[in-house]
């Protein structure tokens, strides 16, 4: 196979599998986006891609031959390589023939607030799937970013990527290193309202939407928002339900009160 790179010991397959340990991804601001949709969302943000591995199988799904044909016309270098070398830089079990190295570095809290539309603060959120789904809402409601807060789990994992897709690459997130109550503090000095969801807060979304920007925060899968930063809140929101049901999936939940003011989350009226 000519042309074909065979070998897991090759220098290019071997840097990108060291993109499956955080600290590499840390060290070096690139992951790896795995899949047909996902690969074909960040080629929309050409200079963000530093190579794509593929394999033959890729042209037998939907939308792979033309996503090569995108990449190939963007000028991105593309790396064929076997199905065996694909499968070790995968991180799922049946993956889909195509993996690419992008850039990937968070942006900072100023820049968020610069922008307009509600902000979405995660506190805890430890599930990447969530993680991800929440970032692929926040860009869809119109928000101005994602603030993840201590114990949250790494946006750039390979799971958190193919749930945000090419969300985690166009919406700005940054990370808040401190105690997650003075961040509530710095957010109301920046005219945010401060809402935490709690399945006994006070008021329903639609209440909220008489403020002119919401930051929501959501807590950590089982355990919500930790006490002290319910305690500094302007606010808690609960989402409706219908009994017996009495609490949602955090990133279902997250969704709705991302939507839940209609245009206030991207400013429109």
């Amino acid at each position: 196979m000519k042309g074909v790179l065979t070998s897991l010991a090759n220098p290019r397959v071997r840097r990108a599998r060291g993109l499956q340990r955080a600290r590499e991804r840390s060290a070096s601001g690139l992951v790896l986006a795995e899949g047909v949709k996902v690969v074909r969302e960040l080629l929309d943000l050409p200079e963000r891609v530093v190579e794509i591995f593929w394999a033959e199988q890729v042209t037998e799904r939907p939308g792979g031959g033309s996503m090569l044909d995108r990449a190939r016309a963007a000028g991105v270098p593309l790396v064929q390589v076997t199905d065996a070398v694909l499968e070790r830089l995968a991180d799922t079990r049946t993956p889909q023939g195509v993996v690419a190295v992008a850039r990937l570095t968070p942006a900072t809290l100023p820049e968020i607030l610069a922008r307009p539309g509600d902000v979405l603060v995660l506190a805890g959120v430890q599930d990447p799937g969530n993680m991800g789904t929440l970032i692929r809402s926040a860009e869809a409601a119109g928000a101005a970013g994602v603030v993840l807060g201590p114990g949250c789990a790494d946006p750039a994992g390979g799971k958190a990527v193919r749930a945000a897709a090419g969300s985690v690459f166009r919406l700005p997130w940054a990370e808040w290193d401190g105690p997650i109550e003075t961040l509530a503090d710095y957010l109301k000095a920046e005219s945010c309202v401060v809402c935490v969801a709690q399945v006994d807060g006070d008021i329903s979304p639609r209440e909220a939407a008489r403020y002119a920007r919401v930051a929501w925060i959501l807590g950590a899968e089982g355990q919500g928002v930790p006490a002290e930063l319910a305690a500094v809140a302007d606010c808690a929101v609960r989402v409706p339900m219908a009994p017996p049901v009495d609490s949602l999936n955090v990133a279902i939940a997250g969704s709705l009160l991302l939507f839940s003011r209609g245009g206030a989350a991207s400013g429109g009226g």
